[in-house]
């Protein structure tokens, strides 16, 4: 039995499901499945056959133009022998118009020639001995299934290319939040990748090695400080004597031949206290109709107030250095004896800021005015609430410095190229910072600035791919390791010879040096790009270094030069702290304030000096200073405390 006549055309597409469906689904059920599932147009024209589990019933689906009809039939015995694909992908089979005849009546189509009728599916194909029958029936023209087979292996490359980019985002974000995040320091994974190597080398050493004449110097052993050490500087507060009980009953029967000293640490919780400020007032004996003679009172930083020098040095300290918002710190004022409130400590913010300002201008200036500048920036929230419909906006931090000098941070409401431009107009020199294009344009429209690069952030890309091609990322990274160690064999030979850096003497040695490490890193960069997918770990890190090898390389025409940045990120690790704490900049005007005290802060601590005795002291002297005094002495590089100076 056949199929009944239908007027079907002779070339009509027969499309048959590998996959039994239900066959209480009628014409839209159907419909949808040939959509969905199959992946074809109905509106084609196409004949669509599908089963049910037990391959007793099938129904046929069309469009013929003008509606769509189904035509069912159920085997009363036996079932239908159902093509299925060779490796069992394929999720339909095209059929010729006289295998879907036979196919009805519960004819196996694959006895004898009847089976090449359906293994004309999409993506596999089978090869049987040659028959007649089978070889007059229609197939694709080659070049259509080539292009075909093209066209699947474009998409299963891009597939894999995506697959491999997207667990390999996974695993940067993994790092970000679980593990160091950013850091420039070797992370746990750089560690394991050691590791890994260290292993090597003990199953290497594990195997029987010939012994060798010569002897090694073993590295002095690291010394740990002991208790004593620690707080030797700590002064003694008190001292508890502990006499026997047999001495105190009977201290004639014993003498004195010695002691046993330990210590214990201990400290005074912090507390409010007053000085008063004591001015007699006098009157002359033989003149009564003086005026009465008073000694002026000391100028201090908060006129007519009660804020000492010490105490706002405190208040600054405790924000900007330990990240303590106002409002914990009015919490513990409370607690150490007086309740002050968080506007009062908002105004003595913006006092000492106001005072400290022109110091931070001499700072700023001397960088300018140098050679050599690092420059980074870094996002912190900030609210306006004159500004209601602009809410929360990102605003920036920019900071330049320049190593053994000052730190001077500045505040801008964006990351615009102009911003940089404004901050460092006049500037003539080396500038390095990370591969921000706005430093490329300033580079071009200045001629008299030279733009290096970052090599910390070239080798932070390679280690983030590192699970890629491990291999590959070892090469690359012990190629700018050993650009790393040249760097600090000759910054040890000059303090061993108690000697500054000669500036001439550096790029002779980095010429001769860094070219040929240069030019294998270089020709690394290129292999790695063309053999990886742009979007992966390898390609972003090839990229990169390709893309910045212009300003990288350019270190060697510069001896004046770090090979990277990390001074000016590590000066702003405070304030990536901090705002986790405060979260937000509560006014546009107080991100200036922020930048100058965080400015100060973070040069005294780059110069080993104690920013709250910086503070105190400068926030004591400055009050009763002129125009004529010289405030270039206060910069946190050249201050000296004043121990006479009342505070």
């Amino acid at each position: 039995m056949s199929l009944p006549p239908l007027g079907l055309p002779a070339n009509l597409r027969i499309y048959l499901a590998v996959e039994p469906v239900d066959m209480r689904k009628q014409h839209d059920g159907l419909w949808a499945l040939a959509e969905q599932h199959l992946r074809l147009d109905p509106f084609g024209g196409a004949l669509f056959v599908f089963t049910n589990k037990t391959r007793d019933r099938i129904k046929l689906l069309h469009w013929d133009g003008t509606g769509v009809w189904v035509l069912a039939k159920r085997l009363e015995k036996g079932r239908f022998s159902w093509p299925v694909s060779a490796d069992g992908s394929a999720r339909r089979v095209d059929l010729e118009p006289a295998a879907l005849s036979m196919l009805p009546a519960g004819i196996d189509l694959k006895d004898g020639a009847k089976k090449a009728w359906y293994e004309r599916g999409q993506g596999w194909t089978t090869s049987y001995p040659f028959n007649p029958y089978a070889a007059s029936l229609a197939m694709p023209p080659a070049e259509v299934l080539h292009a075909e087979n093209l066209a699947l292996k474009r998409e299963v490359e891009e597939l894999k290319g995506t697959n491999a980019l997207l667990k390999w985002q996974i695993e940067k974000l993994q790092k970000q939040v679980f593990g160091p995040g950013k850091s420039e320091k070797l992370d746990r994974a750089q560690l394991l990748f050691q590791l890994k190597e260290l292993e090597a080398l003990a199953e290497k050493a594990a195997r029987p090695a010939q012994a060798v004449g010569y002897e090694r110097r073993a590295p002095a052993p690291q010394k740990r400080a002991t208790p004593a050490e620690l707080f030797a500087k700590l002064p003694v507060k008190e001292v508890v004597v502990i006499e026997p009980e047999e001495v105190k009953a009977e201290p004639e029967a014993y003498e004195r031949i010695g002691e046993e000293r330990t210590f214990e640490v201990e400290i005074t919780p912090p507390q409010l206290s007053k000085r008063e400020i004591v001015r007699p007032k006098y009157k002359a004996k033989a003149d009564r109709s003086q005026a009465p003679v008073l000694a002026p009172a000391p100028p201090r930083a908060v006129p007519g107030g009660y804020a000492s020098a010490g105490l706002l040095a405190w208040v600054v300290v405790a924000k900007y250095l330990d990240h303590l918002p106002l409002h914990r710190q009015e919490q513990m004022l409370a607690r150490w004896g007086a309740t002050i409130p968080r506007s009062t400590l908002c105004d003595w913010i913006r006092i000492a800021a106001d005072w400290l300002e022109p110091i931070y201008k001499v700072m700023l200036r001397r960088l300018l005015e140098g050679d050599y500048l690092q420059a980074d920036e870094t996002p912190i929230k900030c609210q306006d609430p004159d500004n209601a419909k602009a809410g929360v906006f990102q605003g920036y931090l920019w900071v330049v410095s320049r190593p053994g000098d000052d730190v001077c941070f500045d505040w801008r409401t964006s990351r615009r190229h102009g911003e940089l431009t404004s901050l460092i107009e006049g500037f003539g020199g080396v500038l390095q910072s990370d591969g921000y294009e706005a430093y490329a344009a300033y580079e071009r429209a200045h001629p008299e600035v030279a733009w290096v690069g970052c090599w910390a952030h070239a080798r932070r890309k390679f280690i983030e791919a590192q699970s890629e091609n491990p291999k590959a990322v070892r090469v690359a990274l012990k190629l700018i390791g050993r650009l790393y160690r040249l760097e600090r064999e000759w910054d040890e030979a000059d303090h061993d010879a108690g000697r500054e850096r000669d500036i001439a003497e550096r790029e002779q040695l980095r010429a001769r040096h860094h070219e040929r490490t240069l030019r294998w890193l270089h020709a690394l960069a290129l292999s790695l790009r063309e053999r990886s997918r742009p979007k992966s770990g390898l390609g972003v890190a090839s990229g990169y270094l390709l893309s910045q090898w212009t300003p990288l390389s350019r270190h060697v025409e510069h001896g004046q030069t770090r090979l990277d940045n990390n001074l000016v990120e590590n000066a702003i690790r405070p304030t990536a702290v901090g705002k986790k704490n405060w979260l937000f900049i509560g006014h546009p005007d107080a991100g200036r304030r922020a930048a100058i005290l965080y400015s100060l802060i973070v040069s005294c601590l780059r110069h080993g000096k104690d920013p709250a005795a910086y503070l105190r002291d400068v926030l004591s002297r400055l009050p009763a200073m002129t125009n004529q005094d010289d405030i270039g002495m206060l910069t946190p590089r050249l201050w000296q405390p004043v121990t006479s100076s009342a505070s």
